[in-house]
């Protein structure tokens, strides 16, 4: 400590204090609560959807979706590149493309 900060702290009873331990303690306690609520609410478990799941229950819905798809008519067919074919407009970030 410097002079003038010695003796204005003369008389005053002062502690070591350790940053790191109080660090480690507050990370230490956060571990502790967050293994907690991990434990107590978990992940949900829901099953694998797979394609043939869905070609199985709603077949008629399956087989739209995928003429739809080869057809060209899907919603994603028309993002733009590099996604399709399609270079009229390209991709352009900050004048750079």
């Amino acid at each position: 400590m410097s002079t003038p900060s010695e003796k204005y702290l003369r008389g005053i009873p002062t502690k070591p204090y350790d940053l790191l331990e109080e660090i480690l303690f507050i990370l230490g306690f956060i571990l502790i609560v967050v293994a907690i609520l991990a434990a107590a609410v978990g992940s949900p478990d829901y099953p694998t959807l797979k394609a043939q799941d869905i070609a199985n229950l709603q077949p008629v819905e399956y087989l739209k979706t995928c003429t739809d798809i080869l057809a060209g008519h899907a919603s994603i067919q028309d993002y733009g590149p590099p996604y399709n074919a399609d270079t009229a407009i390209p991709s352009v970030f900050w004048e750079l493309s």
